[in-house]
């Protein structure tokens, strides 16, 4: 049983908790691309890209897409382990890889390779242990690496002092007869302060200072005086502190003292540790990680949560892992830390991913429901808010009220539930509030009216439901105090009312389908004034303006105006309506299910705007105006600001400090000071406009790969650092990606690039990160990438690469000038060899002969192709652009290949392989997968180097399909089958169809619009090729029901003549 000492700790802990500034964590997982769960460490590299080294392998990102980097057996230029735990760029850009047990790898960004350095026992010089636990330089660039035997120190080839012409490592390991060496091997840390030092950290060894005029360490004892030794991190603050990290001995911070002449002689230490009795303690006492956010925060990653100092108090916020909120950290186990260059804190977890928070991106005060501390909400689903005359603010929710006072600065939270018999369930889910002119507060739930008078009696106003209404029409939508001051109230089936204040009578207003001057729908979603005191009424059936015919509050005469005059005509807004606001310049901005409606009442022009405009979500659930003018709106995807001078959008989601994403329609207030108030599905936020801020860094623009269909090319060099690059005209077909290198919400980040040479102006791409060109001529050409954050700062340099498109050997105009005479001296050759010897006319004849293979080969069955552009043709109109852009390609190659073949005698098995794989995909398509394939190749055949007549194999294939196969009501399959036979080849093309036989019986007594003569030809071609020569083709055309009565289909076998390439 749980002791009632316990049981208070953990109260106490939660409402720490609770009072400590909020943050939402998003997460990065094996589902979002990263290669494992758990992480060791987190790198930024000084071109912006983020690098995790994971329990599975080094990972890339670059805000959109992952680029994985694992261990492949037998190669050297990869990484030599996937167990990746520490990560360091240096000063010329190569990014440093230790792993647990494969040692050190110098990865090269230009080249992609990995530079192995592993421990060899019988080499002094390698490294001393493969288990690298950090890696830093010191104040001349040299490298260390802290392992679990001993320090190292790099010395490069490159290093003049270098004498044996390779590079290798200097050790530095434990002399008990030696005071200035370290005291332990195992080196856990390494740490290079602002004025250059060296700090490391080892395991039972404590803290030394490495002394580079002596070459030798210098032992701090302070650090373990308290009788913890074991170093896990070290970093120094803004204020030149060093804060260590320990395991078992908690966190301490320590003040270096200097000598005159600056080396360091001492150290004051303050220690943190784990308190159980007190919440604002550290939460735990083994620490993995430290980092400083841009607002000096500091971060600890423990063995049991996330926290953040506050060093004026001494105290710790504690951040945990909550099973049934996706908005927080994802493991208690926090192993590395690391800030970005825009601001971004990048957590690394054991078994939970990779989280990331924005610490001071925006200003926004969250109110959440903790159900351990009375000072919170009383249930997190905030439906309305109000902030009374006394600066009280008033939150209905769905399981009662919280009135929140404010008194010497402190909140008190008062909870308030209506008394109310056992099965009304719904007394106490709060719809609405308002405030009458002396202080009452009124109270709209789903089982009626109540009012809190000032002096705290509570009564309760029903409304006058007829016998056979439902108690549905108890059901309070919204509430309106009026500029007069009576009391509007809304509902879902009683339409609206108004109820006199003083009488307490209600007189009621319902939809008529025989008066068009009726309100539109008995279900009032809202209500509101504008400053002329006309009452706009929001319904499930759209917006209706109130006309107040009589002066009576007791029984006011009214009509509702449902259609309004624009500058294009009478409109009825038929959306459900859920807010309307009038703004400074007296335009009405209306929020629907649909949108945001903007109505200027002088012009009578109206606007509408949707999520293609910028707008995050088409649902507005609330409007609010600043004393600039700037209107910011809640929705069901977070909160924007929207500047109607500029037209621009800013957008605030729950990485910026949202309660989430989803907010209530009608939970939203702005008291006097200008202080706003949105309520959601978990909380409410409150802020001051003014302190919200925007985060003003233009990123950096990067180009990060071009595609040539759909297959990454490689170059020497990364491709963002090339300033050309050369395609040949086959590799006009491409798709370039880039990335705004900016991770506050990088999905939202905004691209404009411009294809100099092609395009006319520069092409918006909202937030896709990559440009697809198709078919474009040989030439020059200049591709030009701008880019933007989530909050529309742009890059206006961007990045840019030139790309030459080389043409076609036929198309130079030399080429040209030397076809033209090679054909003239090749026609004069001719004439003069036919009329000289008869001889040559054999060998005239023999010419013949084979331009009329050429003629044969170059035949393509034309209704095959008009099927392919058809099909292409329906996925275009489907609007499924990714795949008619890859079967496109794929027919656009197999043209090309056919033209390219048609002109030789013979090919290499590969490229008639190609073109095979090509047709048949193509052919996949036109008949909807009816079919597959397989193709298997004799490994004793040289495919590269063996060549065979062309395209003698497909019209066999064509054949199988379109007599066998598609007369198939099952799917079929058709398998190709390549054996070496002495000097031949011997091709097997064998289909699971109806058969020979079958498709001739089919045939009988049906008219034959088209017969193919691709096997009548490929015969002939067969007879022509072997005239003059003595080998063995030939052609066998069996139906597979003969040979093997339980199987159907054709098989076809070929001996093909087979010659090597000179």
């Amino acid at each position: 049983m749980v002791s009632i000492k316990n049981l208070i700790i953990v109260c106490i802990l939660m409402i720490n908790i609770s009072n400590a500034q909020q943050y939402s964590f998003e997460h990065l997982s094996l589902e979002e691309g990263i290669s494992y769960n758990l992480t060791y460490s987190v790198l930024q590299d000084s071109k912006g890209f983020m690098w995790f080294g994971t329990f599975y392998g080094l990972v890339r990102f670059d805000g959109r897409d992952y680029t994985h980097y694992k261990h492949t057996p037998y190669d050297s230029n990869s990484v030599s382990s996937d167990d990746i735990i520490s990560l360091y760029e240096d000063k010329n850009g190569f990014i440093w890889v230790g792993t647990w047990s494969g040692g050190l790898n110098r990865f090269d960004p230009n080249q992609e390779k990995f530079t192995q350095y592993k421990y060899t026992i019988s080499d002094t010089l390698s490294i001393s242990d493969n288990l690298v636990y950090d890696i830093s330089e010191d104040r001349l660039g040299r490298l260390w690496i802290a392992t679990n035997n001993g320090l190292n120190r790099l010395v490069p080839a490159s290093d003049p002092a270098n004498n044996e012409k390779r590079d290798y490592f200097i050790r530095y390991l434990h002399d008990p007869a030696n005071k200035h060496s370290i005291n332990n091997n195992h080196v856990r840390v390494l740490s290079k302060d602002s004025k250059g030092r060296l700090w490391v950290g080892v395991n039972e060894g404590g803290l030394h200072y490495y002394d580079l005029e002596n070459d030798y360490f210098i032992r701090l004892e302070e650090v373990t005086r308290d009788g913890s030794t074991s170093l896990i991190d070290i970093f120094e603050d803004d204020n030149k502190n060093l804060w260590l990290a320990t395991w078992g001995g908690g966190l301490k911070k320590a003040q270096p003292i200097e000598s005159d002449d600056g080396r360091v002689i001492g150290l004051r230490m303050n220690i943190f540790k784990n308190d159980p009795d007190d919440p604002y303690s550290i939460s735990n006492n083994n620490i993995w990680s430290l980092e400083q956010d841009n607002s000096g925060n500091l971060w600890i990653g423990t063995y049991d949560g996330l926290n953040k100092f506050n060093p004026d108090e001494k105290t710790f916020d504690r951040y945990y892992h909550d099973e049934k909120n996706t908005n927080t950290l994802s493991s208690n186990k926090v192993s590395a830390i690391t800030l970005d260059h825009s601001g971004v804190l990048w957590i690394g977890t054991f078994y939970g991913g990779i989280d990331r928070i924005v610490p001071g991106l925006a200003q926004f005060e969250t109110f959440l429901h903790n159900p351990f501390d009375p000072r919170s909400l009383i249930d997190k689903e905030v439906n309305s808010l109000l902030e009374d005359r006394d600066s009280n603010v008033w939150v209905g929710t769905r399981n009662g009220i919280t009135k929140i006072e404010k008194t010497d600065d402190k909140l008190h939270y008062k909870n308030i539930r209506f008394e109310t018999k056992p099965e009304k369930t719904k007394a106490n889910e709060i719809t609405s509030f308002a405030e009458d002119f002396i202080g009452n507060i009124w109270v709209g739930t789903y089982d009626g009216l109540n009012c809190i008078y000032r002096n705290g009696h509570i009564e309760r106003y029903n409304l006058p439901l007829l016998r056979f209404e439902s108690e549905q029409g108890n059901i309070v939508t919204s509430l309106l105090i009026d500029n007069r001051g009576w009391l509007w109230v809304g509902t879902i089936t009683h339409g609206l009312n108004l109820f006199d204040l003083n009488s307490k009578v209600y007189n009621s207003f319902k939809f008529d389908a025989n008066d068009s001057s009726s309100i539109s729908s008995n279900y009032v979603v809202s209500i509101n004034e504008d400053r002329e005191g006309n009452i706009w009424v929001g319904t499930y059936r759209g917006l209706n303006k109130l006309v107040l015919l009589s002066p009576s509050s007791g029984q006011p005469q009214v009509s509702f105006q449902r259609k309004f005059i624009t500058t294009e005509g009478t409109l009825e807004i038929t959306d459900k309506v859920f807010t309307v606001y009038e703004d400074l310049e007296n335009n009405c901005w209306i929020g629907t299910n649909g949108g945001l409606i903007s109505y200027d009442k002088i012009t009578k022009k109206l606007t509408t705007y949707s999520e293609s405009d910028g707008l995050p979500n088409d649902v507005i659930c609330g409007i609010l105006e600043d004393k600039d003018a700037n209107l910011w709106m809640s929705t069901h995807r977070g909160i924007f600001k929207y500047n109607p001078q500029e037209k621009s959008f800013n957008n605030y989601y729950t990485l910026h400090g949202l309660q989430s994403n989803i907010f209530n329609p009608g939970s939203y207030f702005k008291n006097e000071q200008g202080k706003m108030m949105f309520g959601g599905i978990n909380g409410f936020n409150s802020f001051f406009p003014e302190n919200i801020t925007r985060a003003a860094q233009i990123p950096p623009v990067v180009i990060t790969s071009i595609k040539i269909f759909d297959k990454e090319k490689k170059y020497d060099k990364r491709i963002n650092d090339l300033e050309e690059i050369e395609l040949n005209y086959e590799e006009n077909f491409f798709t370039i990606k880039f990335a705004a290198l900016d991770y506050r919400l990088p999905e939202r980040n905004q691209y404009y690039y411009f294809l100099e040479g092609f395009d006319r102006d520069w092409v918006y791409n909202e937030t896709k990160n990559y440009a697809s060109y198709t078919n474009l001529d040989p030439g020059e050409y200049v591709f030009k990438v701008r880019g933007s954050n989530s909050n529309g700062v742009w890059n206006e340099e961007g990045r840019s690469i030139r790309i030459t498109i080389t043409p076609p050997l036929w198309q130079t105009w030399w080429f040209k000038l030397m076809a033209s005479i090679i054909v003239m001296i090749a026609l004069l050759f001719v004439i003069y060899m036919i009329h000289r010897s008869e001889k040559r006319k054999t060998s005239f004849n023999k010419k013949l002969s084979e331009l009329k293979l050429q003629a044969l080969r170059s035949q393509m069955n034309p209704h095959f192709i008009f099927n392919t552009i058809n099909s292409i043709q329906y996925f275009i109109s489907c609007n499924d652009q990714e795949s008619a852009f890859t079967y496109l390609s794929k027919f656009s190659k197999l043209m090309r290949q056919t033209l390219d073949n048609s002109a030789k005698s013979r090919i290499s098995i590969s490229r008639e392989l190609e073109a095979l794989q090509l047709y048949m995909d193509l052919q996949m398509l036109r008949f909807e997968k009816r079919f597959d394939y397989t193709i298997d190749v004799d490994p004793n055949i040289d495919i590269h180097y063996s060549e065979i007549p062309t395209m003698l194999i497909q019209p066999y294939i064509e054949n199988a399909i379109n007599h066998g196969i598609s007369k198939k009501k099952s799917k079929g399959h058709i398998k190709v089958v390549l054996e070496k036979l002495n000097s031949s080849l011997r091709c097997v093309v064998e289909d699971d169809g109806v058969g020979i036989n079958k498709s001739k019986e089919q045939k009988k007594g049906k008219k034959q619009g088209h017969t193919s003569s691709g096997m009548r030809l490929t015969r002939e071609r067969l007879t022509i090729i072997n005239t003059g020569k003595n080998n063995d083709s030939f052609i066998s055309v069996v139906d597979r029901s003969e040979q093997e009565p339980d199987c159907s289909g054709t098989r076809v076998t070929i001996n093909i003549p087979m010659e090597m390439q000179n």
